[in-house]
């Protein structure tokens, strides 16, 4: 979104705006897709700047514990879970930095949204609480039009996310490619090559990182829970990996074969993904109160994923 770095953010991000927001119900909208116009990109973006940097700031911080924890102990499971959430808050990140979403609407935002409707719309469809799919899309007259998708909330939360993200990553591809951006070949590549870890086993949903994330926290799968069972010869990769430029990472592992592997490949991908960004978004924006400023005291903190040391 442009200059999004630039705003201060609007606290509780888009839900808040939702509540509080100058927009208008369009009359296509239907009980599953609600269409918002006459927004400005100025009123919206403090409220995406605010979901952009929980985000982004506790994708490092997961991975920074991750780090601290699988290089000080012999210990592998709640470091992999760890891992995991770095993925999951730098997935989230780098949706909202181009305007997209995967947020839960409460009965606030349905009951504002549902009073709107009874004004501009002819009696028909209530708003109701779930999870929805969010997307903004530039008018020519440069207003925005916000989208919102009601998703199906079978299948927990994590896995919908996933579900949207692997769709979103999809039109990524096809607009680098589209676009003719001058990296599209590389663009296509690092996506093609993620899609086959996290859509793992011919599924279609693109949710594989949850389903190891759960067989490793409910089923205690793979032998990482102390005591450590087999060989685990890779465990030293595994303990050794850091944020680093997306072309230094290999993503060419089989997740049947080498499940951990695959695991933590794509996780750190996504993480890194997270860094470059936000390393982007830093750099646009050192007011005080701004994501710069925030961003460089996290970075004070930690080192490449790892606790400061004092001295």
């Amino acid at each position: 979104m442009p200059r999004i770095g630039e705003y201060v953010a609007r606290a509780d991000g888009i839900r808040t705006w939702i509540e509080s927001g100058s927009f208008y119900i369009d009359d296509q909208s239907t009980d599953s897709i609600i269409i918002l116009k006459n927004i400005t990109i100025t009123e919206i973006l403090p409220y995406f700047m605010f979901d952009y940097e929980r985000f982004a700031l506790s994708c490092w911080e997961s991975f920074s514990v991750y780090k601290e924890e699988s290089n000080s102990h012999n210990l592998l499971a709640w470091p992999f879970l760890k891992l995991y959430y770095s993925a999951f808050f730098g997935a989230h990140a780098a949706m909202r930095v181009v305007g997209e979403a995967v947020i839960r609407i409460e009965h606030g935002q349905a009951k504002r949204l549902s009073e709107l409707v009874s004004i501009f719309m002819a009696p028909g469809f209530h708003v109701g609480t779930g999870t929805y799919h969010v997307r903004t899309i530039q008018n020519p007259d440069l207003t925005i039009n916000v989208i919102l998708q009601k998703l199906s909330d079978t299948g927990g939360a994590h896995d919908g996310f996933w579900r949207v993200f692997s769709g979103f990553l999809q039109e990524i591809e096809a607009e680098s490619i589209r676009d003719r951006y001058v990296d599209a070949g590389i663009i296509v590549s690092k996506i093609e090559d993620l899609t086959k870890i996290t859509k793992a086993y011919g599924g279609a949903a693109g949710n594989w990182l949850s389903t190891i994330r759960n067989r490793i926290n409910y089923s205690h799968d793979f032998g990482v829970w102390f005591p450590i069972k087999g060989s685990h010869t890779s465990l030293d990769d595994l303990r050794g990996i850091v944020f680093r430029s997306l072309d230094g990472i290999r993503l060419d592992i089989n997740p049947g074969k080498e499940p951990l592997r695959a695991f933590a490949a794509a996780s750190q991908v996504l993480a890194s993904l997270s860094f470059e960004i936000a390393e982007q978004i830093a750099a646009q924006s050192d007011a005080a109160t701004r994501f710069g400023s925030k961003w460089k005291r996290l970075r004070r903190e930690l080192r490449d994923g790892e606790p400061a040391r004092s001295g």
